[in-house]
């Protein structure tokens, strides 16, 4: 009885001895999916929409403008992990002075050759692309619901051109209901 004695004690000893090990406590994060999508206009009171946010912990997962892009480094400097996007919807060659609806590119225009039209929309737009690095990724067409193939010839030759600048792009913002599901797109 004695040696039962004495392997309890030690045992009790023992397990006095050893620190508590602390359960690890999850703190809810609230991370928003919905973001802004600014347009040019009246801004009034979106840096402090997003100071307000930032300073109550919910971080905006993303913010997108269009053509006015300065929201997007205002949103860079106030909030920690936001995910920014940039889209233009028009350009103007610097060379010939055109104006160039950017959401309005046809397969026509182009010979149907989707490298060219690559090369024409690449060129207009990378001059406003550099000249804003805050921007995490960039988005072509909005809303182009046609000419499935064609965009996807032009969307893979864009992608080689911003992969070999270290651009990332947002592809497909297709309209609700597209692309259709018949045959003919899937082929």
């Amino acid at each position: 009885m004695k040696t039962s004695l004495r392997v309890l004690v030690c045992g009790l000893l023992l397990a006095s001895c050893t620190i508590p090990i602390p359960t690890p406590q999850v703190v809810p994060q609230a991370y928003s999916k919905v973001g802004p999508h600014v347009v040019p206009g009246r801004r009034t009171g979106i840096s402090s929409l997003f100071q307000n946010l930032e300073d109550a912990g919910i971080p905006l997962a993303i913010v997108k403008a269009v053509d006015d892009l300065s929201v997007l480094n205002e949103a860079e400097r106030i909030m920690s992990n936001v995910f920014t996007v940039g889209r233009l919807n028009s350009a103007t060659d610097p060379t010939t002075g055109v104006s160039w609806d950017l959401q309005a590119f046809k397969p026509s225009d182009f010979g149907n050759s989707a490298v060219e039209a690559a090369r024409v929309y690449w060129s207009l737009v990378t001059p406003t692309w550099i000249r804003y690095p805050e921007v995490d990724a960039w988005e072509l067409f909005n809303e182009y619901s046609s000419d499935w193939g064609w965009q996807s010839r032009f969307f893979v030759e864009m992608m080689k051109r911003a992969d070999e600048s270290g651009l990332k792009l947002v592809l497909y913002a297709f309209s609700t209901g597209n692309p259709p599901l018949d045959q003919a797109v899937i082929d």
